[in-house]
């Protein structure tokens, strides 16, 4: 997936409707435009045709940092060349979390348990920020959880086969569990 404010190439095709097949050497022709969340930008970069014999209609364009500054991206516009079509290009992407980033999300939200000992509210060690980032990402994709009231853990069982473990502040009112509110990120 595409990183947020990196420079990005977008390829994206010409298509000539009457004769069926993608439009060469028309780069001059196009006003292409860019939807950046919700904003419509005029891209600065140069537009590219590769290769016009083999990617017959294919072109793309470098888009800057500061033009990628945005979640939902859409690149499209059109030719003054009759019959010509831009096909649309929609992409989304994602924000490089730094290992602060990551301490700070994971540590609003769970004690983070490193051999047997909370961590929360110490800074982390390098030990530790691996064990976060690892534990990050397996849950990223999470088959189950449940709570152990008896023990305070809320066990995480990740798509992989492993169980991560977080101790949480956790009590059971009837059939719901509720988490403490005086807990950070409560």
């Amino acid at each position: 997936m595409p990183l947020r404010s990196q420079g990005l190439s977008v390829p994206f095709l010409a298509w000539n409707t009457t004769d069926n097949a993608g439009e060469t050497g028309d780069d001059a022709n196009f006003t292409l435009r860019l939807l950046r969340d919700e904003t419509l930008l005029a891209p600065g970069g140069a537009i590219n045709e590769p290769d016009a014999v083999n990617l017959p209609g294919l072109y793309w364009i470098r888009l800057t940092a500061a033009e990628t500054d945005g979640n939902f991206l859409t690149l499209g516009g059109v030719s003054s060349t009759a019959n010509v079509v831009i096909t649309p290009v929609s992409i989304v992407t994602q924000t490089l979390l730094t290992p602060a980033d990551i301490h700070t999300q994971v540590s609003r939200f769970f004690d983070i348990q490193t051999h047997g000992e909370p961590v929360a509210g110490q800074p982390p060690s390098i030990t530790n920020l691996a064990e976060m980032v690892r534990q990050l990402y397996h849950t990223l994709v999470v088959d189950a959880m449940d709570y152990d009231l008896t023990s305070g853990y809320q066990n995480i069982y990740m798509a992989d086969g492993t169980t991560v473990r977080y101790r949480k502040r956790v009590r059971r009112v009837g059939s719901t569990i509720i988490r403490d509110p005086s807990e950070a990120g409560g």
